[in-house]
């Protein structure tokens, strides 16, 4: 199998109330023993680190988060296995941002385990764009990135990642990208002159089940032992048994005397 992305949700911005943005019923996708679940939150508020994210009440691992003047971008994942949708709290430190400031996006991550992740900031997104250097998507493996910018107008383009949305978040902008495409590359996201921007991302490989353990084959054919071809046929032991008929055409003869089985016995005396 190899790593597959797909976005599930995209709801509108959610007011924060005691620093909490609670985005209710977030749609994950469809269930997979093999599911990550990826959260994908950017924000525009000052001092306001993103801090942390629950997915159905279960805390995420936080990826590195990318933070440049009011900018914010951070990546957060999951193993979360079951179920299809789950309500995601983000948590703000200091400040409680409006439903125009912060904004999530949610991924369905397959057959994927996480491998690592990045961030980066500019001041010049527009003659310093946000990238993420030389990173390296291994052969089955996957790779998704957000950027956040402070214009909120003005779209975006991504390098070496296909560019999947591209929001106008009200008061600042929010785009992602993904690929599955492997090789290494340097990825980067266009910005506006001398705007602030912040970038996170994370990269996944191929989750192959290991071969050494499925495939059992040096247990299961167990043909040195089942096939005892050397104690079933016993056809040697009973034939020289079986083929008794001439021992019984031996005694057979004896049926002229049978009548005087009671002197029979005295016949080996009589002969000598």
């Amino acid at each position: 199998m190899a790593v597959s992305i797909t976005q599930t949700a995209n709801p509108a911005g959610v007011a924060a109330a005691s620093t909490v943005a609670t985005y209710t019923d977030a749609a994950i996708g469809t269930a997979h023993p093999n599911r990550i679940v990826v959260v994908l939150v950017g924000s525009e508020l000052a001092s306001t680190p993103i801090a942390s994210c629950t997915l159905g009440g279960s805390a995420m691992n936080a990826g590195t988060q990318g933070n440049q003047g009011a900018v914010y971008a951070r990546a957060f994942y999951l193993a979360y296995p079951t179920g299809t949708t789950a309500t995601v709290e983000v948590t703000f430190t200091t400040n409680s941002p409006s439903d125009t400031q912060n904004h999530i996006a949610v991924y369905n991550v397959s057959d994927g385990a996480y491998s690592s992740e990045g961030s980066d900031v500019t001041t010049d997104a527009k003659d310093d764009l946000l990238t993420t250097g030389s990173t390296t998507i291994a052969a089955g493996g996957g790779m998704i990135a957000i950027a956040s910018f402070a214009a909120d107008t003005t779209a975006r383009t991504w390098s070496n990642l296909t560019g999947d949305l591209d929001v106008d978040a009200g008061g600042f902008r929010f785009t992602t990208a993904t690929s599955t495409t492997a090789g290494a590359a340097t990825r980067t996201c266009t910005g506006d002159n001398n705007e602030d921007g912040a970038m996170s991302w994370l990269i996944f490989i191929d989750l192959t089940p290991s071969a050494s353990i499925s495939p059992s084959a040096s247990v299961s054919p167990s043909a040195s032992v089942s096939p005892s071809a050397s104690i079933s046929p016993s056809a040697s032991a009973s034939a020289s048994v079986s083929p008794s008929a001439s021992v019984s055409a031996s005694v057979s003869p004896s049926a002229s005397i049978s009548p005087s089985a009671s002197i029979s016995p005295s016949a080996s005396v009589s002969a000598s």
